[in-house]
């Protein structure tokens, strides 16, 4: 399954570009073409004068026997997915590269950004931010002007609102609003520590690999792909996973040692043993991307709760601070 990035649409313009040249070569290689052929297949065609120069460039390099993992560690092929990059390097037969390569793109699994779940959150955020500035720039100085005018000395608390000078009211006002968005920024990437977000797309784009290649040719897969590069955030479990392996242990105990989560240990298990491996890693793959959906949903709601009860706050401060003024005002007349 994929996802869109968060990208402009000239960004998102240029990378398709990329992805289809990129899944084109995946797919000669996996036809039997050699790296050298696909590369400049895809020179030919390419959109990207980049991309053509970094195709040519590649495929002569490759001509003078330069090795591949040698080839794609220069700058001059950044215009390559740094993912892409990675596998046509790794120590794989070139038609192992392309089914790798084209089950990447068909199936994986991106942590982009749901633009609607995101509206009521914001719609939330902008008209608290609205109204808190008619507040402060409108209410607020008019009951500060009345306090001054009729000599009256605000209680400790009502200080910060009326007995500070406009400088150190704004500035105090504007460390505030800073810290708040501080806070709301923290506590939306401990939710998504908390829920494990990176770790399941991590998971279903090793499923997704796994399927994508023949049962008999996934252990010689696992080393080669257990790299930051491929699963940012649990390349560490997978690489002890593929190490316990080259050690002799069984698919068990490996499974055990990485430390992998309990609903993902049976599939990968499976993955290895069952003659339906295949569908059985999809149904991993589904399971978990369902899963994913449904912390996603709830995070946004967790976000709306939280700056709705932020504005809430906010709000009953700054009318409990009014109210206050303008008794104090009453009893100052009596």
């Amino acid at each position: 399954m994929t996802t869109p990035g968060i990208m402009g649409p000239g960004m998102q313009i240029f990378h398709s570009h990329i992805s289809e040249a990129m899944f084109t070569i995946g797919m000669f290689l996996e036809r039997g073409r050699s790296l050298i052929n696909a590369l400049e297949s895809v020179a030919v065609s390419a959109r990207s004068y980049r991309l053509r120069d970094a195709a040519y460039k590649a495929a002569d390099l490759l001509k003078q026997g330069i090795p591949p993992e040698q080839v794609f560690r220069s700058k001059d092929f950044f215009v390559f997915p740094a993912q892409i990059r990675y596998i046509l390097a790794c120590p794989l037969p070139e038609e192992l590269k392309g089914k790798v390569i084209v089950g990447w793109y068909r199936r994986k699994f991106s942590l982009a950004v749901d633009y609607n779940a995101f509206f009521y959150p914001v719609m939330t955020l902008a008209i608290g931010i609205l109204s808190s500035i008619a507040l402060i720039l409108f209410v607020i100085p008019q009951f500060r002007e009345i306090l001054y005018g009729l000599r009256i000395e605000p209680t400790p608390l009502l200080k910060f609102f009326f007995g500070a000078d406009r400088f150190s009211f704004d500035l105090g006002l504007v460390m505030l609003m800073v810290a708040f968005a501080s806070v709301l920024i923290i506590m939306v990437a401990v939710f998504r520590w908390f829920f494990r977000m990176r770790s399941i797309g991590d998971y279903i784009n090793f499923l997704n690999i796994m399927a994508s290649v023949p049962s008999q040719e996934r252990l010689r897969v696992i080393p080669a792909i257990c790299s930051r590069v491929i699963f940012a955030s649990e390349f560490q479990k997978i690489r002890l996973f593929s190490t316990s392996i080259e050690q002799g242990k069984s698919i068990e105990e490996a499974v055990e040692h990485a430390g992998f989560p309990g609903f993902l240990r049976w599939f990968i298990g499976m993955c290895f043993f069952s003659e339906n491996s295949t569908e059985m890693l999809n149904d991993g793959s589904f399971l978990l991307t369902t899963l994913f959906n449904s912390r996603s949903k709830l995070l946004m709601h967790m976000i709306e709760i939280m700056i709705t009860i932020s504005f809430g706050i906010f709000f009953g401060t700054i009318i409990y601070a009014i109210f206050s003024g303008m008794i104090l005002i009453l009893q100052s007349s009596i």
